[in-house]
């Protein structure tokens, strides 16, 4: 999934040290709202293991936080559901 370079620059100019991958994560979180992991992988179709340390890394720089415990629409599972900080 590719991001307009005005749109990279933008943001780069808010968070630059974020790479394009943590960029894609917060991005997908952005447009989809509160979601999980699993939420996040499908929407960027990529696997799990890649999306995972990425939301681990944006909330440890307090740009995603957690938004509620809730049940997966896709695993069934109950997970943690990410949202960002920063509109």
């Amino acid at each position: 999934m590719g991001v307009s370079s005005t749109s990279r620059e933008a943001f780069n100019n808010i968070f630059p040290e974020l790479g394009e991958r943590q960029f894609q994560v917060f991005r997908a979180i952005k447009r989809i709202g509160p979601c999980s992991n699993t939420q996040i992988a499908r929407y960027l179709n990529r696997p799990i293991n890649t999306i995972t340390p990425r939301t681990n890394e944006l909330r440890k720089k307090l740009i995603v936080s957690l938004s509620h415990i809730g049940i997966c629409s896709i695993t069934k599972q109950k997970v943690k559901f990410w949202k960002t900080i920063w509109n």
